[in-house]
């Protein structure tokens, strides 16, 4: 049976390394196996009467052989690790009564291929990454699932109030939305995976299956959007980074109805990467599920905008952070209140504009190995699942229009005219002339509709 590679080959190695190995692994087990029956049919029968026959196990090839005999045979060059056990031998017995010995309350063929098994050490290496990479599937699916019920609940939040509608709002909305369909995206694709990997694959028939490119499609086009996702969450973030400098720099671009602009920067800037993308890697690279970046340099297709996004709003924060600080001094604030206005404000800003991610934007795929790779992938994971749940509970569960809103809605009181704006994190950034136009041409957008969004700041909660 086939299942048997699964002894030789197992599926954490399918997922650890590739799934390139999968395919190649195939294509020389069927070379192999169309040789052994060639040299099946012209190699001659012994002179004996009674011999156990020559067979292809789907693990090895093996001749005739006398009876009360162990035979052995080089192990298979199929193997992924054949270059370190091509000295070493896979052995079957054959009984006296010209049969192979069978597993005990078996039909399957004994065999001893200790000698064909990658080194031990290997083996626990292999496992212990296994073990890391399903603690940070973990610990992501969690962030992701957690960002998704925040986020929809913001989102809900957003356009259930008109008071809240205003262009400001109207960019976190989109935000919010493509972080939760980035979100949804991982997990679906996860879950395609899982499905894909987990069965055993027993027969020839199933391996073919499991290589051919129809079983692969639901999984590439999961892959496909969930990159259409990621793109476009850098493209919003940098769509909050340029509306931050637009209101910094009082540019007519904080006025609304500039705001169709941001909508096609947003939504519609990640396919002219993806669909060059999608192109050379169907061309080049069409194996499984196209999550192997086999050539970096098509996957700098799209890494290439991402970086870039991420180098813009860096310079944005840094440009923000300066204003930040001297607005402080020329108010004349004590050095304590300084210090600790500005720490909130920077740590407010990081999930904003996705600052977190320069931190590793130079350590490339291709060059981050071993310990390196395991930090770089657990610290990019960790605040990109969570960076969902910071921005929704940062910009919408503490924001005071927000709060206004809920507390009228539940019958409280409102908040007295006059009431200090201390908690914002940077309310002096607010400047309500750029947020006082109808969004998209809506006269009810102004007035009593949209009044929380001028009151408050024009980009902060």
């Amino acid at each position: 049976m086939l299942g048997l590679l699964l002894l030789c080959l197992p599926m954490e190695l399918l997922q650890v390394s590739g799934e390139s190995v999968v395919e190649q692994t195939v294509a020389r087990w069927k070379e192999y196996e169309l040789e052994c029956w060639a040299k099946m049919m012209s190699d001659p029968h012994p002179d004996t009467d009674v011999f156990c026959n020559r067979t292809f196990d789907n693990y090895a090839c093996w001749p005739d052989s006398l009876v009360g005999s162990v035979m052995r045979v080089p192990c298979p060059p199929y193997l992924p690790w054949y270059e370190r056990v091509q000295s070493g031998h896979v052995y079957r017995r054959c009984m006296e009564n010209g049969s192979w010995l069978l597993l005990e309350n078996s039909s399957l063929p004994w065999r001893d291929f200790t000698e064909c098994l990658e080194d031990s050490s290997v083996q626990h290496e292999m496992e212990s990454q296994k073990e890391f990479l399903g603690n940070v599937k973990a610990m992501y699916t969690a962030g992701y699932s957690l960002s998704i019920a925040s986020l929809s609940i913001s989102a809900g939040i957003f356009v259930s109030f008109r008071r809240l509608h205003c262009m400001r709002n109207s960019i976190h909305l989109n935000l919010f939305v493509v972080l939760m369909l980035r979100a949804v995206s991982v997990l679906v694709k996860d879950g395609l995976l899982h499905e894909r990997y987990n069965p055993l694959y027993n027969t020839a028939t199933d391996w073919e299956a499991f290589t051919s490119d129809q079983t692969a499609a639901g999984c590439r086009v999961a892959q496909v959007l969930m990159q259409y996702c990621t793109g476009a969450s850098y493209y919003w973030l940098l769509v909050e980074g340029h509306y931050l400098h637009a209101i910094l720099s009082l540019s007519s671009w904080a006025k609304n109805k500039y705001f169709r602009y941001y909508i096609m920067l947003g939504w519609g800037a990640p396919l002219l990467s993806l669909a060059p993308w999608v192109l050379v890697k169907y061309l080049h690279e069409n194996e499984e599920c196209w999550s192997q970046n086999i050539s970096m340099r098509i996957w700098w297709i799209i890494r290439a905008p991402a970086m870039a996004a991420v180098l813009i709003n860096s310079v944005i924060f840094i440009h923000a952070i300066v204003l930040l600080l001297l607005q402080f001094n020329a108010n004349k604030l004590t050095y304590t209140d300084t210090k600790y206005r500005l720490a909130k404000s920077t740590l407010t800003l990081i999930p904003l504009l996705g600052v977190h991610e320069i931190l590793f934007v130079f350590v490339t795929d291709e060059t981050a190995v071993g310990l390196l790779r395991n930090v770089k992938l657990t610290f990019e994971l960790l605040l990109s699942s969570f960076q969902g749940f910071i921005v929704a509970v940062l910009y919408c569960f503490a924001n005071h229009e927000v709060q206004s809103e809920l507390k009228k809605l539940c019958g409280g009181l409102c908040r007295k005219p006059g009431t200090s704006h201390s908690g914002s994190v940077v309310s002096f950034l607010s400047d309500s002339r750029y947020d006082t136009e109808p969004l998209n041409g809506d006269p009810q957008a102004t007035g009593r509709d949209g009044q929380a969004c001028i009151k408050q700041t024009a980009i902060y909660p």
